[in-house]
Order: structure tokens, then sequence, then C-alpha cells
């Protein structure tokens, strides 16, 4: 009612916004336009967790500046990653190659022609080094093989400019079954660090296990680069791949427990994946060098391990360990960067989560893989998923990785022509 007219004010819908006011008696009492219009208040029952949290998010801004921050950060430990993940399609280059030995003192009618002796033209143009008091001495207009006369190649000598494992360890004819195997063992490192990742992030917290694995993971690609064989470089790079499952796997609840629901597939929709892959590229254009593509990541990494003293932990988690003070902190924090107010509710949805994690340890109740099983609805919509996102994960790491190795061979190619 407007003060000195005796009609009443038209009110719609989208005027009044659906917010708990107060506490009574453990509910929250929500004003509705009907209940407005009869000047009754109404009382309802609590929201359920979920929900309750969801709305704190979306009263002290769902995706205001502190998000922002959130997602700039995950951002850059995403591209890294994704760096990470796609270094074996430079590193795996296989260039073309010329069978080659060096003798000190090479005998007559050994079958390996001298190098003076073989004819310019049928001489492939690789580029090569000579050893003091040594001999080069080509297969005979051949590239791309492994024996010359019945013999097996003793050494090869590689087309281009561009180092990769391959050239640097020789990985070709009988060794070619290494390449693939590192990859693999690769892959094999992602699947053990995917399915340990959630457990850690529960145990330890979505931050410090983010950051322990980054931390971790900026290591191995410093100590990848001085690798001084293929082995060596096989186990680093499981335990890289280890840690790229693991951030894949946390990343992803950290960044989306600190967003309201409607915001949630807008963040996760951005290309954070492929920007790291595209300064993947230009850097393995730029540098033709496999062991700089490990320390150039390590440096990268190292400036974003100092935001682990910029964002905080997640809230949610906080309340689940019962440590209600600090997760009413963060909220507040969050409150404040974005230029809103805590609502009068926050401190009983973060109890109210609390309340029902303790309910469950001492129900004894463990949680594992074997209950996204138990409720027929869940199960179909993670055998849905399980199905999706290998299916489109493998696309785009086949797509990546495709690219990215057709790019290093006409550069390489490149390099030879000039």
């Amino acid at each position: 009612m407007r003060q000195g007219v005796d009609t009443m004010t038209p009110v719609s819908a989208s005027q009044i916004r659906l917010t708990p006011i107060q506490l009574e008696g453990g509910d929250i009492v929500r004003a509705r336009t009907t209940d407005l219009l009869r000047l009754k208040p109404v009382i309802y029952p609590r929201a359920s967790i979920t929900m309750t949290l969801e709305q704190v998010y979306e009263d002290v801004g769902g995706l205001g500046w502190f998000q922002v921050r959130i997602i700039g950060v995950i951002a850059m430990i995403k591209a890294l990653v994704g760096w990470s993940m796609m270094v074996m399609s430079f590193a795996g280059l296989v260039p073309d190659y010329g069978c080659l030995t060096r003798s000190a003192s090479p005998q007559a009618g050994d079958g390996w022609p001298e190098l003076d002796d073989v004819n310019s033209s049928t001489v492939p143009s690789y580029p090569y080094t000579s050893m003091a008091g040594g001999h080069v001495i080509w297969a005979n207009d051949s590239i791309n093989v492994c024996e010359f006369n019945s013999t097996v190649c003793p050494e090869y000598t590689f087309d281009g400019s561009a180092n990769s494992v391959v050239t640097e360890w020789n990985l070709v004819c009988s060794r070619k079954w290494i390449k693939p195997t590192i990859t693999s063992v690769q892959m094999a490192g992602v699947l053990v660090g995917a399915v340990l990742a959630g457990h850690l992030g529960d145990m330890y917290g979505r931050k410090r296990t983010n950051f322990g694995f980054f931390f971790i993971h900026m290591l191995l690609n410093a100590v990848a680069g001085f690798s001084s064989s293929w082995q060596m470089f096989m186990v680093l790079r499981f335990f890289i791949g280890f840690c790229i499952g693991g951030l894949l796997v946390v990343l992803v609840p950290y960044m989306m427990e600190f967003l309201s629901t409607r915001w949630r597939p807008l963040v996760s929709s951005i290309p954070m994946w492929p920007l790291g892959v595209v300064l993947f590229a230009i850097t393995a254009w730029f540098f033709e060098e496999w062991t700089y593509l490990h320390f150039t990541n390590a440096v990268l990494s190292a400036p974003v391990l100092l935001c682990y003293f910029v964002v905080p932990e997640s809230p949610r988690w906080l309340a689940v360990q019962g440590r209600l003070k600090e997760a009413n902190l963060v909220l507040e924090m969050m409150a404040t960067a974005n230029g809103r107010v805590l609502p009068p509710y926050t401190t009983a949805a973060v109890e109210e989560i609390s309340i029902e994690a303790q309910k469950s340890e001492k129900a004894g109740k463990k949680y594992s893989y074997w209950d996204i099983l138990n409720s027929t609805a869940i199960a179909k919509i993670s055998l849905i998923f399980g199905f999706q996102w290998p299916r489109s994960i493998s696309i785009q790491i086949y797509v990546s990785v495709e690219t990215l190795f057709c790019e290093a061979i006409t550069v390489n190619d490149a390099q030879v022509s000039k």
C-alpha cells in the first residue's frame, strides 16, 4: 500500500524474489507473491542441503569477481595440463631417417661403401656429423630402411632439425615399439591418477589436492627434460600422466563448488584445455626441441603455484569436515569481493551440511564407486556419461595429436627444404 492512497499498488511475480528471510523453529520462512498479497507469512519446510547452499551462492553472486578469479586460476592449470598431455605428439615425431655407420677403421669389402665411393646423386641430403678419424657411411640410395646388404643398420641419421625422443634414442626399426609404449604408459598413469584423485580430494581437500598434483607435475616436467634414457623418460611420463589424471578429476568439482547451478554449464564450456594445446603447438613450432617443451611447461607452472595463497578452499568441503568458521569466512570473502551481503541463513545452511556429514559418518556409511549403481536413475546417467565422455575425449585427443603431428612434419619438412 502506498502512503496516502487507499488502493493497492499492483505487484507482479517477477518483482518478488523468493528468498528466505529468517528462521523460526528450525524452518525457513519464505515469502511468496500470494502470501504478500494476503499479508500472511507461511512456513515452508527447510530446503534441501544442496539447494540451500546453492541459494547462498546465488545471493552472494553466482558468477562475480570472486568466481572469475577462481576460474582464471583453474584455466591456467588446465591449459598447462593440456599442454603436458600433448607432449608426445611432438616428442614422438618420427622424421625420415637414413642408415649409416661410423667406423674408425672400415675394412674394404665389408659391404658398407665409404662416403667417397657413393655417387653424390644417390646420397640423400641428410645432415650428418663427422667423427674425428671416422667415416660416415650411408645406405645406398635408401631412406627409412633398417638394413643394408642384409646387415642391420648400426646407426641412423634423421632428416630435419627437429629433435624428438625418436631422434634422441634412435627409436626406429627394431626399437619402434618404444614410442607407442611410452604413450600407453602415460595414459595408464592418467587412469591410475583419475581413480585415486577423487578419494584424495575428499580426504585432504580440493585446494591442497589440486595444487599438490600440480606441484608434482611441475617437478616431473623439469626432470623429464633431463632424461638420459628412454627408460627414464617412460617412467617420468607415467607419473606425469598420473598427475594429469588427478588434476582432471579434482579441478572440476573444485571450480564448480564456488558457482551457482545456473552458471555451471557456461563455465564448463570455457575452452581451457584447447588453449593449452594451442600454446603447446606454438612453442613446439618455435623451439623444435622436446626437452624445451618440458622445461617451458615447468617454468610457466611456477608462477601459477603462487595462486595457492590467493584462492581459498571449497566452502562445501570445509563444512563437511566440520570447519564451519572457515566455511563461513570463505562465503564472507565471496560476498565482499562481489559487493554483496551474506544472507541471514548462511550459517544455518553451512551447519546443516556438517550435521548431515556427521550423521553419515556415525552410521558408518562409506561411499565408493559402486554407489553410482545403487540407484537406477544414477546408474543410467553414469552409464550414459561413461560411454559419452571416453568417446568425446578420445576423438579430441586423436584430432589434437594428429593435427600437431602433421604440423611437426610440415615444420620439419620446411626446415629440410631450406
